[in-house]
């Protein structure tokens, strides 16, 4: 059976200053979360080791905003440039190598200082319906990625939620585990 090499990351805090720095109006101190230094060693990290699923659960923006999250889009697909740096996967030019992305408590910022909706998140990446299953092929090998949104729509700040009836095993068939 063919191996894969699955990686997956976490909590980016992608802010929409990104490429210009912090405006002086902002006075909300959350809303600068990315580390500069941090983003360009995971993007040269990337580029250099040899993967082929990109598993990102949550947290890509720090508020939500619709910058951050067409940033993260734009990094993930194609190339963006960060001062004299130029960074991206160009996921969409490689065919070998695929990413999924799942929403964080973050992501339903909006903008704001509490969750709201995933609205502006779903802009530029696909709904996830919690406790769902999505089965994709890397490398001719079936790989079953089982989604959970553990954010809450209800105004809270930063607090995760999975409804237990989400943890429920998921039945495989044997065909569908392995090589296709």
């Amino acid at each position: 059976m063919e191996t894969i090499k699955i990686v997956h990351i976490s909590d980016l805090h992608i802010s929409e200053h990104l490429t210009r720095g912090a405006d002086s109006h902002f006075k909300w101190p959350h809303r600068y979360g990315h580390n500069m230094q941090a983003f360009l060693a995971l993007d040269g990290f990337l580029k250099k080791k040899d993967w082929d699923l990109l598993v990102i659960t949550g947290d890509v923006s720090r508020i939500g905003n619709s910058e951050s999250f067409e940033y993260v889009r734009n990094w993930l697909e194609n190339e963006i440039n960060i001062g004299a740096h130029s960074v991206g996967l160009n996921l969409s030019k490689d065919e070998n190598r695929r990413y999924i992305i799942i929403p964080g408590n973050h992501d339903r910022f909006n903008g704001a200082k509490v969750q709201g909706s995933l609205e502006k998140y779903n802009h530029e990446f696909p709904v996830v319906r919690s406790g769902t299953t999505e089965s994709l092929f890397v490398s001719d090998v079936r790989v079953n990625i089982h989604l959970y949104d553990s954010t809450q729509d209800n105004h809270s700040f930063a607090y995760g939620f999975i409804d237990q009836k989400n943890l429920t095993p998921k039945n495989c068939a044997p065909e569908d585990l392995g090589r296709v």
